[in-house]
């Protein structure tokens, strides 16, 4: 989710924007920043929540305005909800949970695949050469699409 967003896209920021401004000011405060990134699922400690204001809250006022929310939702929030997907896919192929995907299981999974059309998939994402998939690679080759 990079580059030009939608309008429908900006409208969902937007609500999730609205939704965790509670006192309805047009910013969010680092309160309301820490449960938004809990109800996505992080546990942000102080210190991320000052990280992240330094690079979000461009004009120093302490609080994020709803540009600066969608800056930051588009480059943050959405890759870790793709990244979450992302896992699920990958338990889905590693049918026998050892943390890889190996042709057999992609062949399992994609019944309509050759042995080569396999090896083929698994030789492009198998960057460290050892025949197989792990998480990383998978992550990488499928945020790379």
């Amino acid at each position: 989710m990079s580059g030009e967003i939608s309008e429908e896209q900006k409208q969902d920021i937007k609500d999730w924007f609205d939704r965790f401004d509670t006192d309805k000011d047009g910013k969010l405060s680092k309160e309301e920043i820490t449960q938004l990134l809990r109800v996505v699922g992080n546990n942000p400690t102080d210190d991320d929540i000052t990280q992240i204001f330094k690079e979000v809250d461009l004009d120093d006022s302490g609080l994020i305005d709803l540009e600066e929310f969608q800056t930051y939702y588009v480059n943050t929030i959405a890759n870790v909800d793709e990244k979450q997907s992302l896992l699920e896919a990958f338990k889905c192929f590693d049918q026998n949970n050892d943390g890889f995907i190996e042709r057999d299981e992609l062949m399992k999974f994609m019944e309509d695949l050759s042995e080569e059309q396999a090896q083929g998939m698994i030789d492009i994402a198998d960057k460290n050469g050892d025949g197989k998939v792990n998480i990383e690679e998978f992550v990488e080759m499928m945020m790379a699409i």
